[in-house]
């Protein structure tokens, strides 16, 4: 007798269309707070499927992607001072006596 698979429910994942259009919305909108809600809204999809859809194509959660793409946004908005300024910040000259 053939063993059986469990039955495992199939999620619509939507697209890697959806995703890039989702993607795009998400970047446009990074300084605002972006919750589950929102995603699902956005996307059109279920919670299961929005979490399918990143897995197949970034492999990654959705929050987990946007916590990412915050910190590279956050990293490269930072202004880069050369070494020697921030020496100078750090070691002061002695100050006469």
């Amino acid at each position: 007798m053939p063993l059986r698979t469990p039955f495992l429910p199939r999620f619509d994942a939507g697209t890697k269309q959806q995703l890039d259009d989702l993607c795009h919305w998400i970047d446009a909108h990074l300084d605002e707070q972006i919750g589950w809600q929102e995603l699902l809204v956005q996307s059109g999809l279920e919670y299961q499927g929005l979490q399918a859809l990143f897995f197949k194509y970034l492999n990654t959660t959705p929050m987990t992607w946007i916590r990412q793409r915050r910190e590279a946004q956050s990293a490269s908005l930072k202004p880069r001072r050369p070494i020697l300024s921030l020496v100078k910040r750090v070691v002061k000259p002695a100050e006469p006596a």
